[in-house]
């Protein structure tokens, strides 16, 4: 089994400080679903942490089938990850998700920008690549 793919070191850091993207999940007639979320956020070269909203489609469709693409799209960059979710937080409140977002940040000298998606409490999912 060989290690995880790496994002590359231009894209982690975009992802620092939380951006927008554009997650794909699979629904439970195999169909395919595009969900723009507000908070997708790069922990290390190979995880993404991604705030999902606990009445959407997105996270029973990530239950069901942990398979999904993401597309980051910024200036002079756009790229297509795929990946699989693990759900690593049942319910956590925005603002405790906020806070360690600020702390990570911080603890490796990057300018800080939070986005709370909302005042609900909000599970992380985490998108790691596939292995190869």
């Amino acid at each position: 089994m060989s290690a995880p793919a790496e994002m590359p070191p231009h894209l982690v850091q975009f992802l620092l400080g939380g951006q927008t993207c554009v997650v794909a999940t699979v629904d439970e007639k195999s169909r395919p679903m595009t969900t723009l979320m507000t908070w997708v956020v790069a922990r290390n070269p190979q995880t993404l942490a991604v705030a999902v909203d606990t009445r959407g489609k997105a996270l029973r469709n990530i239950r069901a089938n942990p398979h999904v693409a993401v597309e980051v799209l910024g200036d002079d960059l756009c790229y297509g990850l795929r990946g699989t979710a693990v759900v690593e937080k049942k319910r956590q409140p925005a603002e405790t998700i906020a806070r360690e977002a600020m702390a990570k940040c911080r603890a490796d000298g990057y300018k800080v920008t939070v986005l709370v998606v909302d005042g609900l409490n909000a599970p992380k999912a985490m998108i790691r690549p596939p292995s190869r």
